[in-house]
């Protein structure tokens, strides 16, 4: 090697040690040719694009049987070829740990018939309501007043659900104010009031109502 090849040397490498962080990949990578092209005729972009790699990359396989019976090192993979699946082993469990399919995943996430889940949501100024697969729903609210009727976002096939009120407001004439529910129908239900009949805020809650058929 040349003085002026050693030089040139020595200024790439103290430039990579020094400014490494700060070059680059297009600056690198100049720095990195000029290095090869003080020892070879040819740079680093040429050397690679005259390389060829023809490997390709295969696991070690069987079918079932042989699958089943051999126990991989910690982190080796295995394909089973009659069925396409890969395992990966853990280097004490004959056969591994069988890796699932796309196509398989799918068809378990599909949900029994017999799961129940919810099918719609749903709200507006007063009320929320939340349905279900099963035909049933829940649904709550509140209105300010005091005795009134709250009517449903949807008609109920029956009267058989739980329902629940309360005072959400907190006025000093919250403790002699009383309220109970009067009447209950499948498109409405009427709050009583009684006491201090003070306007108030009153909220209400149903759960386990069956919505009518449509």
């Amino acid at each position: 090697m040349t003085e002026a090849e050693k030089k040139i040397l020595y200024g790439v490498l103290l430039r990579l040690i020094d400014n490494g962080e700060n070059l680059t990949p297009l600056e690198r990578r100049d720095l990195i040719n000029k290095v090869i092209s003080a020892h070879c005729d040819q740079t680093a972009d040429e050397i690679l694009a005259l390389t060829t790699n023809n490997r390709k990359l295969q696991i070690k396989r069987g079918n079932a049987a042989k699958n089943s019976a051999y126990t991989g090192v910690p982190g080796e993979l295995t394909m089973n070829t009659d069925l396409n699946t890969l395992c990966v082993h853990d280097g004490h469990t004959p056969g591994g740990t069988v890796l699932a399919r796309m196509a398989d995943i799918q068809t378990q996430t599909e949900l029994p018939d017999n799961m129940v889940y919810i099918t719609e949501t749903g709200s507006n100024e007063t009320c929320w309501w939340r349905k279900y697969s099963n035909g049933y729903m829940d649904m709550g609210g509140h209105y300010t007043g005091n005795s009134g009727t709250v009517h449903f976002p949807f008609e109920l096939a029956d009267t058989n659900f739980d329902i629940m009120i309360d005072k959400n407001s907190a006025p000093p004439f919250w403790a002699s104010t009383h309220i109970c529910i009067e009447v209950v129908t499948k498109t409405y239900f009427t709050v009583k009031q009684f006491g201090d009949t003070a306007v108030m805020r009153i909220g209400w809650l149903i759960t386990n109502a069956r919505l009518a058929e449509e």
